[in-house]
This record gives structure tokens, sequence and C-alpha cells, in this order.
């Protein structure tokens, strides 16, 4: 790997890390203002500014639906990541895991995250989700 994918990768993992433990002003910074989300929960599609506090909110509202209180991806080693100095693109697989009272459900995965280099750090212009229904 590069430099560059090296940082990309340490980007995407930490981002994964500050959701998982619901650090959510540090999740959303890295987030482009153009950003498009695309993952398995209607209206499957978002974008622009506000796509990334959407997409928690929507997170959050279905982790409640099925009687979970934690929601947590764990990520194994990227499947594939390509990064020079303005532009990155990343397949992070991994098992997203839902656990509360009411529910265990576990679910496989791939993240994908395309990436610009801006003003020193990786910001997150495109992301998907994309594997099971959790189960």
């Amino acid at each position: 790997m590069t430099q560059q994918s090296d940082s990309l990768t340490a980007a995407i993992l930490q981002f994964v890390d500050e959701v998982n433990r619901g650090d959510a002003p540090a999740a959303l910074a890295h987030f482009t203002d153009d950003v498009v989300i695309v993952m398995d929960l209607p209206p499957y599609r978002l974008e622009g500014a506000g796509a990334g506090l959407q997409w928690l909110q929507m997170m959050g509202g279905n982790a409640a639906k099925l009687g979970t209180t934690a929601v947590a991806l764990h990520p194994a080693a990227p499947r594939r990541v390509e990064a020079d100095e303005t532009t990155g693109y990343c397949i992070l697989p991994g098992k997203l895991t839902m656990d509360g009272p009411a529910a265990h459900l576990t679910a496989e995965g791939e993240l994908t995250m395309a990436a610009r280099f801006v003003g020193g750090g990786w910001k997150f212009c495109a992301m998907t989700w994309a594997g099971g229904a959790p189960a």
C-alpha cells in the first residue's frame, strides 16, 4: 500500500470507531457537503450537507425498531484501497452487530467509501453499505 492509501484506510477506521462510540459530531465532520450515501434503509439514497446526520438518525430509528440499542461495525482488512494525492476509494468488509435486550442481530457486508483529500485530511464524498439483512 502507499502512504496515501494507508492514510485513507486510517481515516475510514477512525470514522467507523467514532460511529461505533456514538460520537456523531466527530463522525459527521468526515463528510463533504455534497456527500451521497446509499444504504439498505428507505429512501436508500441520501445526499447533501444533512445526509450524514439523516443517516445516523435513520440507523438509530432502525435499531430501535429492531429492539436493539447498540450498533457496531467490526471491520476486516480492506478488500481494495486506491488513493492518490487528491482522491481515494476503499472497499471495507465487515460484520455489523446490533445488540439489545430484545435482539442480537448480525449482518455481513461491505462499506465502500469514495473520498477527497481536502485541507490535509480525507473527507468522504460517497458511502455505501451493501450486505445481507440483519438476522
